[in-house]
């Protein structure tokens, strides 16, 4: 949702770490999975 203005999206970050810093400052996170997502990959973590 960064097009719509609701998730800060700081330019200095990777979009990986825009989301992750996202859901950590969330006070609710729901997660749709469907067959098509991304490759982000943490290290020695599992993806997102």
């Amino acid at each position: 949702m960064s097009h719509k203005g609701t998730i800060p999206v700081f330019s200095n970050n990777s979009a990986f770490k825009n989301c992750l810093e996202a859901v950590n400052k969330c006070d609710l996170f729901l997660g749709i999975i469907t067959p098509e997502y991304g490759t982000g990959i943490a290290q020695d973590e599992l993806s997102i």
